[in-house]
């Protein structure tokens, strides 16, 4: 598409609003949005200090351009939000000169979402580069920067309330993250070409990455925040608080996109809202009384499962209480996590030389890139296990019990993996002192989210056919809110 006009970027059927005075359909995050190819024209022109030097001048009438931008808005991306693929070229000889990545957030979820997805890639890459041990290796401080490479290079961003860098121009009031293009395609379409090797190989990286990420950002965002920690009841140590992130101090400011990690602290969680918690049991308690009121005024929710929420959830949440005093399941000390650690998010790009994948001798792929930071946040060390890791299992299935010690998992995947982290000093499933806690954590996620799933709540169907799916949907989750607390014993 060229910048010359500039209708809806998205197709008519995203871009239509469908808000109403009623409420929101359930018609998806992205219904509603409608962004001009001229604004994302000018914001891509003021971040790079493009010509024309005004935005007065990029789209006034008789402007002459240096460069040409083009943009292609991807539909079969993003759910929860709008993302496009932005190209500025050079307008006589048409070389490409930026390849960037446009994200749009969707309705759902606002400026916790964006500001933890930016201050995520802020932390991780800070605790990355904090020298921590001034005689390492020569090695270690290579491996450090190969993960750094790993991370999305973010250009601007908006959520609202802050935003970063301060000429960067509004996108039609829409919050959004601007980022360089990572190289690779995703390790969902690789996967099935992949020999046993290379799989292993790509495992093994990502075990050490997320490794790392947990031994260091922990510790630097305690030493860095303005905000968000707590302390132990006696006062000795600090100590994380469970919850996503903020940044604060609007950052506009901020000269270079590294500083912003003095500016990010633990907020509120992205889901909902609420927080943040001083232990996992009052984040539990607090989530569970969320979702039975969603349920609750829901007319499908509340008729499949008030018998669930009145006489067993209850149950739940009292023995919640109890626990959120000291009283339960043992408390491990939070870690930094990604929470959406899957295929989807991992870029992977073949390795110079290695083997085509038909020699079966592997080494011919390596991780390019971890995307997607927008859930992440300190969490204690098995809730990464319960979102994602896919990649564990041969057919790459998304299942939400890789918490359980392997089962169903590849074990040449699992052994690679967990070795790497282990490696890192971080727990894993095998290693873990707490095993009946992270597998009552597990049972517990099955039944915060499955009472009012976000995609089950407020749904407007038109035909019988579709009234009939959402239905099965709502039966279905159900059946998984009653098996996880019978399991549970409720």
């Amino acid at each position: 598409m060229s910048t010359d006009a500039s209708p809806p970027v998205a197709p008519a059927a995203v871009a239509a609003t469908v808000d109403s005075a009623a409420g929101v359909p359930r018609l998806g995050p992205k219904h509603g949005i409608n962004v001009l190819q001229a604004s994302i024209a000018r914001l891509v022109r003021s971040v790079l200090r493009l010509e024309p030097p005004t935005l007065e001048e990029a789209d006034g009438p008789g402007s002459t351009h240096h460069h040409h931008i083009t943009v292609e808005y991807d539909a079969s991306k993003g759910y929860n939000n709008l993302l496009f693929r932005v190209r500025v070229e050079e307008a006589d000889t048409h070389l490409l000169l930026h390849d960037l990545t446009l994200k749009v957030c969707g309705r759902f979820w606002q400026r916790v979402k964006t500001e933890t997805e930016v201050g995520a890639v802020a932390l991780v890459a800070g605790a990355l580069s904090d020298d921590e041990n001034p005689a390492a290796a020569e090695q270690e401080r290579q491996q450090l920067q190969r993960w750094r490479q790993l991370l999305p290079t973010v250009l601007a961003w908006d959520s609202g309330t802050s935003f970063w860098p301060a000429r960067s121009a509004r996108l039609d009031g829409y919050e959004h993250i601007l980022f360089a293009t990572s190289a690779g395609s995703t390790l969902a379409a690789e996967w099935k070409g992949m020999v046993a090797a290379d799989r292993v190989a790509v495992v093994r990286e990502l075990g050490g990455f997320l490794g790392a990420v947990r031994r260091r950002v922990g510790p630097f965002l305690l030493k860095t925040s303005s905000g968000g920690e707590g302390r132990r009841e006696d006062g000795s140590q600090p100590r994380l608080l469970l919850g996503n992130l903020e940044v604060v101090g609007g950052a506009g400011d901020v000269e270079r996109f590294e500083e912003l990690a003095g500016r990010v602290r633990v907020s509120t969680a992205v889901d909902g809202g609420g927080g943040p918690w001083a232990s996992y049991a009052a984040y539990a308690r607090e989530k569970l009384r969320s979702a039975i009121e969603q349920a609750l005024r829901d007319a499908r929710l509340a008729a499949a499962m008030g018998g669930v929420v009145a006489e067993r959830a209850g149950r739940l949440a009292a023995a919640l209480e109890k626990q959120a005093d000291g009283d339960g399941i043992e408390e491990e000390e939070l870690v930094f996590g990604h929470h959406d650690f899957a295929a989807r998010n991992v870029l992977v790009e073949r390795v110079a030389g290695g083997d085509d994948g038909g020699g079966g001798g592997g080494s011919g792929w390596r991780v390019s890139a971890v995307l997607d930071w927008e859930w992440a946040g300190p969490s204690p060390p098995d809730f990464d296990f319960a979102a994602g890791h896919d990649f564990l299992r041969s057919e790459l299935q998304d299942e939400d019990d890789a918490a359980d010690g392997g089962r169903g998992h590849d074990a040449a995947l699992a052994t690679a993996y967990f070795g790497a982290l282990e490696a890192q000093g971080a727990e894993s499933p095998r290693t873990t002192k707490n095993s009946a806690g992270w597998r009552e954590r597990r049972l517990h996620a099955r039944v915060l989210e499955g009472i009012a799933p976000w995609y089950l709540v407020d749904v407007v169907v038109a035909t019988a056919e579709e009234e009939a799916q959402v239905a099965a949907k709502v039966g279905k989750a159900k059946a998984a809110v009653e098996a996880a607390l019978d399991e549970l014993g409720y």
